[in-house]
């Protein structure tokens, strides 16, 4: 079946430009930024997909078995879209039903809007079928387990780690309290709290907004009031953080490899390390560095290196060797997210 072109379309028009008009009219719709990227996302490795085995750009000449071929790259190989390194992890093994359904649903999203814009008169999607994945069921955490990691929030507390432990221990409460989404709670500010109440002002999928309760009967009312409690202290030592570094001019990069050096090396100057490990790092990273593996292990071998010559000049700094890669390791989750 060969997709027949609608009047609108002019004679050669592209699939690539047919995508942008579509995420174009999808940012003008739907307000989620989310759900924009994952459209755009998929429909980008669609057109990655055309362009490495020169099938046809000229939308009219794509049909249901073009299609097809995509979904099976999809659903069979291993390190799709030509990725490697840092950023690739999730298309280095096959891909899931559930995965491969996302990319069906997108098309035929995108070519439907093709046929009700009149850009084509019928879609090669229409012969294409898949059945909805099956629900996976989720085991939630027994009560042991909950409270085996409110216990890990208090001994952290404990020990020098209590910002740490505060944010912890509110998002687990909160979460046990309101069912909320990982990405409801992440964007949660102090102005959606209401304490007196006992209430959160939710902001969830599809920028719909809800209200939620905290401590549902009676009995939870001193936990409400504790997890509440917990919540504005970390969102009030939050801002304070952030007018802090403001005032300092120091980067999150640096405050989060300054907590790393305080939190896993026995050291008299923290400060002094971590900026020596802070220069080891911006000395090596630009825009764009996180795809380029060998910068990565070059940062990574460097900082072990910087924090060998700064324990040979320092003897208060005992580590073995273990220590200096599992810190590295550590080290470059922050440089990753920060730099």
């Amino acid at each position: 079946m060969v997709t027949v072109l609608g009047q609108k379309v002019p004679t050669g028009a592209s699939l690539t430009s047919l995508v942008n008009g579509f995420l174009l009219t999808k940012r003008t719709e739907c307000p989620s930024l989310e759900t924009n990227k994952y459209y755009e996302g998929i429909l980008k490795r669609f057109l990655w997909y055309i362009n490495q085995n020169q099938l046809p750009e000229d939308t009219r000449l794509l049909n249901e078995w073009h299609i097809r071929e995509f979904l099976s790259y999809v659903s069979s190989q291993t390190n799709r879209w030509g990725m490697s390194g840092n950023g690739s992890e999730s298309s280095k093994n096959k891909a899931s039903y559930t995965t491969i359904h996302h990319y069906y649903r997108v098309l035929k999203t995108f070519f439907t809007w093709c046929v009700n814009e009149e850009f084509l008169k019928e879609s090669p999607m229409v012969k294409i079928k898949f059945a909805n994945p099956k629900l996976k069921i989720i085991q939630p955490y027994t009560n042991k387990e909950i409270q085996n990691m409110l216990t890990v929030c208090d001994y952290d507390f404990r020990h020098n780690a209590k910002f740490l432990a505060s944010r912890n221990k509110a998002i687990i409460l909160v979460f046990l309290d309101t069912g909320l989404r990982a990405g409801e709670l992440s964007g949660m500010m102090l102005d959606d709290i209401d304490r007196d109440r006992g209430r959160i002002h939710v902001v969830g999928k599809g920028a719909k907004e809800r209200v939620v309760r905290i401590g549902a009967t009676a009995q939870k009312d001193q936990e409400t009031q504790d997890t509440l409690e917990l919540l504005t202290k970390l969102t009030g030592n939050v801002n304070e953080a952030f007018k802090e570094e403001q005032s300092m001019g120091i980067s999150k990069g640096k405050m989060a490899i300054c907590q790393l050096v305080n939190e896993k090396v026995p050291c008299n100057e923290p400060d002094e390390l971590a900026s020596l490990l802070n220069n080891v790092v911006t000395e090596h990273t630009f825009q764009g560095w996180q795809v380029q593996p060998s910068v990565y292990a070059t940062i990574k071998r460097d900082i072990i290196f910087e924090l060998a010559k700064y324990a040979k000049e320092h003897p208060e700094v005992d580590l073995n060797p273990d220590d200096y890669s599992k810190f590295s390791q550590e080290a470059m989750k922050y440089v990753e997210k920060h730099f």
